[in-house]
């Protein structure tokens, strides 16, 4: 685990105290992303190691109850949607039964309610709970996760809030920093790196993940195919991912690639998704959900990135890839001065095929010798 400074973990402890061997019920909040709530699993395990007594449930996109069900065993998984987030649906049903929920969530009682983004509107959520402690990270003045979010007020509303140093760039050494400073474990696993030498490229399987939720984030099809067909020089074996929605227009985009190079389609649930990322040796994805599905897996991966600061996001066994030097506006987070223009997402369409191309020979060096 990172520790940003010699400050012991009982010097850090906030308010609620360390969240060990507790009774009672914890309620934590998965309201953005699929990505992001797999890693709040890997929260709630340890949560769950530590407090054996504890019951977790989980408040929640109804999209992400999967996600969560696939990665950890909570008690309950609350679904609602807020017309504060803007992924969120606004219509009246939805609004109405956001608000069932929170009545729900309020008669439940529960003495913690954690949420690991550290937003104001999450700080509110927890608020409106009733929850004893409202538990969050409070991101220091010039942090970068801070360009990502809205955090004005947001540690106004945490009464157990942790402060997060602002060296600690990385979103997933930051939450190690939070679980420490609750006397949890880390809840990031960083496996040991994996040694290709001496196997042939023919044994060695490559999963390809082109999705992503906004256009910022999309490689070109066509970059994607010169891989595909890169790749398959070098004889690696490729397996292309993604989600039931996905599967007629990846059919459809990738169709000679598929039968030419033999390339193995898998569009499923999360589940499948995961089982097929850990039968691979590497995935080769966008800054979405499969690149951190990949190191829940054990899974070394190259993600290209977007508009947002590649050292925020990037898992701890990742190659981040990132062609933000051609734009400068860089890092953007979202706010796309690009669009429209003859360099629009130059940021992710301008990574170079070659780029990938080095970063998986870093990883597999050695492989024939």
């Amino acid at each position: 685990m990172v520790l940003a400074d010699a400050q012991s973990v009982e010097q850090r402890l906030p308010a609620c105290g360390r969240l060990v061997g507790r009774e009672g019920a914890c309620l934590l909040l998965a309201l953005r992303h699929l990505g992001d709530a797999l890693i709040l699993s890997a929260f709630v395990r340890v949560l769950q190691v530590s407090n054996p007594r504890l019951a977790i449930d989980v408040l929640g996109r109804p999209q992400l109850r999967e996600v969560v069900n696939s990665r950890c065993k909570i008690r309950n998984f609350i679904e609602a949607e807020f017309p504060v987030f803007g992924s969120h649906r606004r219509d009246s049903a939805t609004i109405i039964k956001a608000i069932k929920a929170m009545g729900e969530v309020r008669n439940a009682g529960y003495t913690f309610c954690m949420n690991v983004i550290g937003d104001v509107r999450e700080g509110l959520i927890g608020r409106l709970s009733g929850a004893t402690w409202n538990v969050a990270p409070i991101w220091s003045p010039g942090h970068p996760f801070k360009e990502k979010m809205t955090d004005r007020g947001a540690a106004w509303f945490a009464n157990s809030g942790i402060a997060i140093p602002r060296n600690l760039v990385s979103y997933y050494d930051s939450l190690s920093f939070l679980a420490s400073g609750l006397g949890l474990p880390d809840p990031f696993e960083r496996p040991a790196k994996q040694t290709f030498t001496g196997m042939s490229a023919g044994r060695i399987k490559i999963s390809l993940h082109p999705g992503a939720s906004h256009p910022s984030k999309r490689w070109p099809s066509a970059k994607w195919k010169e891989l595909m067909e890169r790749l398959h020089q070098r004889g690696f074996e490729m397996q292309l991912l993604g989600s039931r929605d996905e599967k007629q227009a990846l059919s459809d985009d990738y169709a000679y690639e598929i039968q030419t190079f033999g390339i193995q389609m898998v569009t499923a649930g999360i589940s499948d998704l995961l089982a097929a990322i850990s039968r691979s040796s590497l995935l080769i994805g966008m800054d979405s959900l499969s690149s951190h599905a990949a190191f829940s897996c054990s899974v070394r991966s190259v993600v290209l990135h977007g508009p947002s600061d590649p050292r925020i996001m990037t898992p701890p066994n990742a190659v981040s890839l990132s062609a933000g030097s051609s734009c400068e506006r860089f890092p953007c987070n979202y706010s796309y001065p690009c669009k429209g223009s003859a360099h629009e997402y130059v940021c992710c369409r301008g990574i170079e095929v070659d780029s990938v191309m080095a970063a998986v020979d870093s990883i597999f060096a050695g492989i024939g010798e």
